[in-house]
């Protein structure tokens, strides 16, 4: 351990047991709750009148640790130039011991090709280990300290690197191996056993079968009874009578008969599948397992072949009925942009509405009724406001390639959440100092800029806004753990793109293609670099120019859909503010952009609300906003 002593940090060391068989006077507060190598424990301790003794020069204690430290690293080369040595002695032998396509796999090309690349690299290995370790025995000469001092870390960093890609491989030339559990005991594969009979100078009992599933695991019969078996399947077809086959299901209920006398295989000719076991086909009744987790119609089970509950006639009805994608945005809105890389990301087709970036927005508001935040999606006579709910009417228009992972879709939403909050005002007040305004506005004339600034003032209300400093300072911590997230994988939650992506993203777009002059405060994070170029990549789909009086024009043509039958997966009322349904209301954004919706309330579900309001222009519309994020209000009498 490290402690100030009189000149200055010093390398202590502090043992638990002292040599008369005390223990030392060392108090763990807690175990630190890590991400991660949790068996690595980290704990926070506490010592009172602790025995330690010194190790090293006093006041020297940094140098010390750091010599202990590149120890450990040749270490970890060493053993892991070890391990490497292992899994290639293993692959060598089973290859020896495995016949494939007539002779052993060790004579096959491409097999040889795998052992050479793995004999070579851990031979290479162990070579690059051995040279510092001698370096560190000769310390004495200086050629042979820098050596060490220099070797050392790049000898454990690549064979460590490669140790967990290099096992993987040579895994590969071992193909499938399992063990199975049979009455109480480990069951062995065939080389296994008979391996261990040969030793024994007893023949195998029974030879066993690697399949696809443990279940299928059983002793094969003898060798003679499968010189026929192709005559002895068609016998058994002949000689089944075969049942009704199911509607539903590929295969046949109930499992067809055989001859007892024929003993069972691990690959039934009775069916498609190759467990012999009974299987309730897909027409059968639900259990009251599974009807106990049904969620009611427009709900999402992640464990259902078809995660969408809507009736699938209803669906196709309503995607039949409705007309284009209508997105209202402008070019640099950095939400605007999140929607169309999603849009891209679904290969679907739009058509572009450009809204002014500041008031007034009278063809806007007239589909909207006071909602002025950018972009809308407008589908026909339906309004989407807000891009998280956005979001959701896409993934229902388009499920695959989703934006919510099933196993992951929480913990994308609440990132999400986060990112187009916290994230983003920091990244906005970083992005918008004084230097960034002046690029953005440069070939503005003045008033533009000042229009400007009065428009975000009046929207951000009582919202507390980051100066440049705090703004920085946040956006600079920010980038740093979406890094450690892009560090791991091609997108933060994985190999694929989520919402997540798209969320974190927009903010990151506006430094770098609105505010280039900005954009250095990317450069302490590299893979974020990376990240937003493959995010980038994604495109954003065909679009098709349309003006805003066409889009009106649409909106008066049409009908609104009716609460469960539009793009939204629910509509059970749900009712937590004692506001029945029918009731004037309106709706306001909790924070920015605080102009209200006034309308009849239609729906109030788990997870929108939607409004019902007529425009002189528009005619009659439903509005639609997430239920996070507004507030609903009954409307006050005039």
């Amino acid at each position: 351990m490290l402690a100030q002593t009189a000149s200055g940090l010093s390398c202590l060391f502090l043992p638990r047991v002292l040599p008369d068989g005390t223990r030392n006077a060392i108090a763990i507060q807690r175990l630190k709750d890590k991400l991660g190598n949790k068996a690595n424990a980290s704990s926070e301790v506490e010592f009172h009148e602790a025995t330690a003794w010194l190790v090293g020069e006093e006041g020297r204690g940094v140098p010390q640790i750091l010599e202990m430290g590149s120890m450990t690293r040749l270490d970890c080369a060493l053993g892991t130039s070890g391990l490497m040595r292992q899994p290639t002695a293993i692959a060598l032998n089973h290859t020896q011991q495995r016949s494939a396509f007539g002779k052993p796999l060790i004579a096959q090309p491409l097999m040889r090709n795998v052992l050479s690349d793995l004999a070579l690299e851990s031979e290479a290995a162990t070579a690059l280990a051995i040279r510092p370790a001698r370096a560190f025995d000769a310390r004495g000469d200086a050629h042979e300290a820098a050596m060490a001092r220099l070797l050392t870390p790049v000898a454990k960093f690549w064979i460590c690197k490669r140790g967990s890609h290099f096992a993987q491989e040579a895994m590969e030339c071992r193909a499938a191996t399992a063990t199975w559990k049979r009455a109480g005991r480990a069951s062995w594969p065939a080389s296994t056993a008979r391996c261990r009979s040969t030793r024994s100078g007893r023949a195998p009992a029974t030879s066993w079968r690697s399949t696809c599933c443990a279940r299928c695991a059983r002793p094969m019969p003898p060798r003679r009874w499968h010189r026929n078996w192709r005559r002895r399947r068609e016998r058994i077809r002949r000689s089944t009578i075969s049942p009704p086959a199911c509607r539903c299901a590929s295969r046949r209920w109930p499992p067809r008969s055989r001859p007892a006398a024929l003993p069972r295989t691990s690959h039934s000719p009775s069916g498609r599948r190759c467990c012999t076991r009974p299987h309730r086909p897909r027409c059968s009744p639900p259990s009251a397992t599974r009807a106990g987790r049904q969620l009611g119609p427009g709900l999402r089970d992640a464990r259902s072949r078809h995660r969408f509950r809507h009736d699938p006639a209803a669906r196709a009805a309503a995607m039949t009925a409705m007309n284009d994608l209508i997105l209202h945005h402008y070019p640099s809105s950095p939400f605007s942009e999140k929607v169309r890389v999603i849009l891209g990301y679904k290969k679907l087709p739009r058509k572009s509405v450009h809204i002014p970036p500041i008031m007034p927005k009278p063809d806007m508001v007239a589909l909207t009724g006071g909602y002025r935040r950018t972009p809308i999606l407008q589908v026909g006579a339906d309004i989407y406001c807000d891009t998280a709910l956005i979001c959701d009417v896409l993934e229902h228009v388009r499920p695959e390639p989703t934006l919510y992972p099933p196993h992951l879709k929480g913990a994308c939403r609440i990132f999400a959440q986060w990112a187009d909050s916290t994230l983003f005002w920091a990244a906005m007040g970083y992005n918008l100092q004084p230097k960034g305004a002046a690029h953005v506005f440069a070939k503005a004339p003045p008033e533009a800029a000042k229009a400007f600034s009065d428009d975000r003032r009046a929207m951000s209300g009582n919202l507390v806004r980051l100066r440049p400093g705090d703004a920085t300072s946040a956006y600079r911590s920010y980038l740093r753990r979406i890094a450690n997230m892009a560090d791991e994988h091609d997108f933060l939650f994985g190999m694929e793109p989520c919402v997540a992506d798209f969320a974190a993203y927009h903010g990151i777009w506006y430094t770098r293609a609105q505010v280039p002059v900005l954009a250095d405060i990317l450069n302490a994070t590299p893979s974020i670099a990376e990240w937003a170029d493959r995010v980038a990549a994604i495109g954003h789909g065909p679009a098709t120019k349309l003006s805003s009086a066409d889009a009106i024009a649409l909106a008066a043509a049409a009908e609104p859909q009716a609460p469960g039958a539009n793009l939204l997966i629910d509509s059970a009322f749900r009712d937590d503010h004692g506001i029945p349904l029918g009731s004037p209301v309106t709706i306001t954004p909790e924070t920015f952009g605080s102009e209200p919706t006034e309308g009849e309330l239609i729906a109030a579900t788990r997870t929108h609300y939607s409004l019902r309001r007529t425009d002189p222009r528009a005619g009659v519309v439903h509005v639609h906003f997430p239920r996070t994020g507004y507030v609903l209000r009954a409307a006050q009498p005039a």
